[in-house]
């Protein structure tokens, strides 16, 4: 089974690069009946038992059956056969099974010792060539997965790509992607790497990689496709403004990162500096070794340049190393506490320390955040603004207010443990709760022909984890609010209005708190223009986008029932009824591009017919629709109607994109139409039937191995009859089937099978399962390797089980 990268590898190496790197060394726990088995295991517990954040978190039953439900997910021939709780752990491998006491697992020891058993077990009965430590890095992780997001075990081959991280070193091609927009655009390319030598450039959307699309897909899933080692290749598809594909092979090298960049901003006529000064502009992509020496650097030269304010950009900026957040600051700051970790044994603080003077000491400083503003940035931002140093601008940002710490261990993998909590000065912590800025920044994204949004795509913060800690201390709202229309790439406007902000602050103004008693009459000379300019360019775009009367009522009603977040009505004035009825345009999918324009993977575009009723009596304001981007990716657009009056229908007609599967199905997409002021519109789930698309053979480049499902795509039935032929050039070793309801987030594998006897003429296998399902949307993937297991590639089908209320 394919590991999946959500939340390890990738979301750690380039998402939340969030540690302090101390020394950390394993040590031996509890007994066994093999000392020398599962090493690294016993090294991991222990140091769990002794360093973690929150002893109440240590379950060791939980933690036993996470570890069995790791191995059955991604070691393919473990069969995981007892159910969570009970009172033993029945594992099945290879056709041999054995059962394991779960009941009296009351004690790390104990569970060191029963997990080393089943590490046995499992090596035992694998084959000889497989890679004996996978089956032990997956249960340390499954263990890890039940404490909270962050803690997890590198491989020594991840521990390698995250050493390369932060020491501002990767393997690649070359080119930042932004994959908050769809088509996947890049944002900037690096001097000197192969992207830049090949003739991409910002703005270009890369359509593919390896020839798979990359609709739909995540960071995580694209990133270590293109990244690799150093002399091999990697071919991407790109488009350049509609102009066709443009095939690039690469090879990638090694790229050496910056992660900080400056310059000099203008202050919007064109002019650099003048008799007052420029503002610095200083961007940290992330905190890695040498940022705050660089920082330095670049604050010294912008001073020369003229800079008599500065403006530090952390949007997006993951964290990194903790000790050079700190002696970032400390260019800010002469004194005094940034930030303190707090466990449950001790307090530790660390203080802005100056080695020589900085002109930065001095000087409006304004800081910008971002929902992907992380750790180790958000610490500088809060210190800076807890301090009263500096004002914040932007959006709220991650909240991961716990620290992590790497320790090393002998057979070359990194256990990153979360071992306390940040507090900010002032004692604020920042876990699920982030930065909230002083001046929030709403953009409200510019209309593209045939395309509308108002609101940029939301990403997970901390608090939308799995088993993430609860916030400390209760969320509050930023002092000013402001939209502004987005246009620019990169988000320059926020940068634009940071600089002004800081150009009308006299030099001299070295505080936050004299800041933001400019700020007021700063936000209110902009708001009005600035909401005036979204109307119009709404307006340009054929969308009525005015506001309604004030005292008239914010929200619509449905069926005449009142929803949440409208204001209530004036006595004798009924309200707008708003009727939103949707369907599939004869259910009939948009022909698809040619076969040899149409990337492997490229999803399915369904066209989507909405008939909208206003039955009230009064004007509809800013009605507008979404569709969740997991079942129906709208590219972040939303189905925007504006202004309706009284009496009016409309026909409004748009098409999405269902998930890339070539495989006919059926589903039900929950569609959301609200008024303004936030009151919600009833509409029922809109079924969409998608045939199975024709086209080339789905076979793995590398491996050969070619997989043919079959499966209803909708039944009412607890369990749908699957079956499979898997072709190999070679022959196919093995074979196994995963079920993964979405709703429920039921993940669990159905069954493994071995290959068929050698000499099969066509080096085939057939397989047949009735799969269990549950109701909604069901998830099936059916995997196959290779016999000398080099190589596996997998196939995914939707079942639907119809249930009440559709």
């Amino acid at each position: 089974m394919p590991r999946r990268l959500s939340r390890r590898t990738c979301s750690t190496l380039f998402v939340a690069l969030a540690c302090l790197l101390l020394p950390g060394s394993p040590g031996a726990f509890g007994a066994s009946p093999d000392p020398r088995s599962a090493p690294t295991l016993r090294a991991v517990l222990a140091k769990i038992a002794k360093s973690y954040v929150d002893r109440s978190r240590i379950d060791p039953q939980r933690m036993l059956w996470s570890a069995a439900a790791a191995l059955d997910r991604e070691i393919p021939e473990v069969l995981l056969e007892s159910n969570a709780g009970a009172a033993e752990v029945r594992i099945r491998v290879a056709g041999e099974s054995r059962t394991f006491r779960a009941d009296d697992v009351r004690s790390i020891a104990r569970l060191s010792d029963t997990l080393s058993e089943i590490l046995q077990f499992v090596g035992a009965h694998r084959a000889p060539s497989e890679d004996r430590s996978s089956a032990e890095y997956a249960a340390v992780n499954g263990i890890l997965d039940s404490l909270d997001p962050h803690s997890l075990l590198f491989t020594p081959a991840e521990a390698r790509m995250f050493d390369n991280q932060v020491d501002n070193t990767l393997t690649g091609v070359g080119m930042v992607m932004n994959f908050n927009v769809r088509p996947v655009t890049i944002t900037a390319v690096m001097k000197g790497g192969p992207a830049l030598a090949a003739g991409v450039a910002p703005c270009d959307r890369l359509l593919a990689v390896e020839g798979v699309s990359t609709e739909g897909r995540s960071f995580e899933d694209v990133i270590p496709t293109i990244l690799g080692p150093v002399g091999t290749a990697v071919w991407l598809t790109f488009d350049r403004d509609g102009s066709g594909l443009r095939e690039l092979i690469l090879t990638r090298q090694k790229i050496v990162l910056s992660s900080v960049t400056s310059r000099l901003l203008d202050d919007g006529s064109g002019s650099v500096s003048g008799s007052d000064g420029g503002i610095g502009y200083i961007l940290i992509q992330q905190f890695s070794r040498r940022t705050a020496s660089d920082v330095e650097a670049a604050i010294a030269d912008l001073k020369k340049a003229g800079a008599r304010g500065w403006i530090l950009d952390l949007r997006g900026n993951p964290g990194g190393l903790m000790k050079e957040a700190v002696g970032t600051a400390s260019l800010f700051i002469e004194s005094g506490p940034i930030v303190a970790t707090v466990s449950e044994d001790e307090r530790d603080s660390r203080d802005a320390k100056r080695e020589h003077p900085i002109p930065a000491e001095g000087g409006p400083l304004a800081v910008l955040v971002s929902e992907r503003t992380a750790s180790a940035s958000e610490v500088l931002a809060g210190a800076l603004q807890n301090r009263n140093r500096a004002v914040v601008l932007g959006r709220t940002s991650f909240g991961k207010g716990t620290v992590q710490v790497l320790y090393g261990q002998k057979d070359g993998s990194k256990l990153k443990l979360s071992i306390a909590h940040y507090v900010t000065p002032g004692g604020f912590s920042l876990q699920s709760r982030g930065v909230v800025p002083d001046i929030e920044l709403v953009p409200v994204p510019a209309p593209k022909p045939g395309r509308l949004r108002l609101s940029e795509i939301e990403p997970p913060r901390e608090a939308d984890l799995e088993r993430a800690f609860r916030p400390r201390v209760p969320a509050v709202r930023p002092d000013f609010s402001m939209r502004y229309v987005a246009s620019l790439p990169n988000g320059e406007e926020e940068i634009g209005i940071a600089r002004d902000l800081l150009l009308e602050l006299p030099a001299s103004v070295g505080t936050r708190k004299v800041a933001l008693e400019h700020a007021r009459a700063f936000v209110d000379g902009r708001r009005a223009p600035a909401d005036e300019r979204i109307v119009r360019v709404l307006g340009e775009a054929g969308v009525d986008w005015s506001e309604g009367p004030a005292g008239d009522p914010a929200g619509a009603v449905a069926d005449n029932l009142a929803e949440p977040g409208g204001k209530p009505a004036k006595p004798g004035v009924k309200p707008a009824k708003i009727l939103v009825r949707c369907t599939q345009t004869k259910s009939v999918v948009l022909p698809a591009p040619p076969e040899a324009q149409l990337p492997e993977g490229a999803g399915q575009r369904v066209p989507i017919d909405c008939e909208v009723r206003n039955e009230g009596e009064r004007d509809a304001f800013r009605l507008r629709g979404r569709a969740p981007a997991r079942s129906f990716d709208l590219g972040g657009d939303e189905i925007v109607i504006g202004r309706m009056a009284a009496g009016e229908r409309r026909r409004v007609s748009f098409e999405g994109l269902l998930d890339a599967n070539p495989a006919a199905r059926v589903s039900y997409v929950p569609f959301e139409f609200s008024e303004q002021g936030g009151a919600q519109v009833d509409i029922a789930p809109v079924r969409i039937e998608a045939p199975a698309r024709t086209g080339a053979a789905r076979t793995d480049r590398t491996t050969g191995l070619d997989i043919r499902v079959d499966a209803p795509a909708e039944t009412g039935a607890i369990a749908a009859p699957l079956r499979v032929a898997i072709v190999d050039k070679g022959e196919p070793r093995d074979a196994w089937i995963r079920v993964s309801a979405r709703e429920p987030r039921i993940d669990r594998k159905k069954v493994l099978y071995a290959a068929r006897d050698a000499g099969s003429p066509d080096h085939r296998m057939d397989l047949a399962a009735d799969v269990p399902l549950s109701p909604g949307l069901n998830e099936i993937e059916v995997c196959a390797r290779d016999r000398d297991a080099t190589g596996q590639r997998c196939d995914t089908v939707f079942v639907f089980r119809t249930a009440s209320g559709f």
